[in-house]
């Protein structure tokens, strides 16, 4: 086979993999709403947990457009993975010491 026809046949598929991405997740990357993936979250994070809360974003904008279902239960389990992720890369693994230093006063920085 030609070159120029397997790239034909990978570039098809990979245009209707996208079409079929963008209608489950609603237009998810130029549209989706930012609820984790915020510019403060930005500036406070590392670009590997900013990802996470990317991810996290992508799969909460797909069961917006498309409802808790059979076809968006795998978001929910990817949501629960990605959680449990952001919680160990923020070090949030001892829950009663992650609430007791939400309970204290935020520093002011000067």
């Amino acid at each position: 086979m030609k070159t120029s026809y397997l790239i034909n046949q990978v570039v098809t598929k990979l245009g209707q993999i996208l079409q079929s991405k963008n209608s489950d997740y609603g237009d998810s990357a130029t549209q989706g709403e930012s609820i984790f993936a915020t510019d403060k979250n930005k500036n406070s994070m590392t670009a590997k947990q900013f990802g996470i809360c990317c991810r996290i974003d992508d799969k909460l904008y797909r069961i917006k457009n498309g409802g808790v279902t059979e076809k968006t239960g795998d978001s929910i389990w990817d949501l629960a993975g990605y959680f449990i992720l952001l919680l160990i890369s923020l070090n949030f693994t001892n829950y009663d010491k992650t609430l007791e230093k939400s309970n204290k006063p935020e520093e002011k920085m000067d």
